[in-house]
């Protein structure tokens, strides 16, 4: 298992090989757009994305916003999910290969970091994160912090396994590890929910 960031990157040769072709999909059109899988991207910093406006929501709302943020990142991954599915069909084996292609290769080319899948189970996988966007998002700018900080991210992982592994919706996010808690990484389970 690799345990850091220079291994995760040699591990991921494979998944990045996989996706180059793809990123020609990601060349703006005439119209000044760029689309993949129907949707609109954008690209700029991190810190605009996420960390200024976490910031000025939690002075408005509090605490209650990491679970509006968890929320927001598991219809993400549940629209990705669905959008993707048929194009990582295409390029790759099925099980295991489908979940690190993803994380792994267009995770990697989207910015989001090295992301690595420690482990997979029937109703369970362990997803490690070296240089997570959104921990280093929080960290520039608010700071610090007492327990992991990742919700949108904990919630976009959820979402898309629930598509592309468990075939559910009923599936959470919990991080037990996070850059902002000064951990080497953040650290992910993601698991079909307990019915209540």
């Amino acid at each position: 298992m690799p345990e850091s960031a220079a291994e995760v990157y040699e591990k991921l040769r494979p998944y990045r090989e996989k996706v180059k072709e793809f990123k020609k999909e990601l060349e703006p059109g005439s119209d000044g757009r760029i689309v993949l899988g129907g949707r609109r991207l954008l690209f700029f910093g991190s810190e605009y994305a996420l960390g200024d406006l976490y910031k000025e929501i939690r002075k408005i709302v509090g605490p209650p916003v990491d679970t509006l943020i968890y929320r927001v990142g598991i219809r993400g991954g549940l629209d990705a999910g669905n959008k993707m599915s048929k194009i990582l069909e295409k390029m790759c084996t099925g099980g295991f290969d489908v979940a690190q292609t993803w994380c792994g290769g267009l995770g990697f080319y989207f910015g989001w970091g090295l992301i690595w899948i420690v482990e997979e189970k029937e109703s369970e996988a362990l997803i490690r994160v070296y240089n997570g966007w959104e921990a280093e998002s929080y960290l520039d700018t608010i700071g610090k912090s007492d327990t992991p900080m990742c919700h949108f991210t904990r919630g976009f992982f959820a979402g898309a396994a629930g598509v592309l592994k468990f075939k559910s919706e009923n599936v959470e996010g919990v991080e037990t590890k996070c850059t902002t808690k000064g951990d080497p990484y953040c650290e992910f389970v993601v698991r079909v929910a307990k019915s209540k």
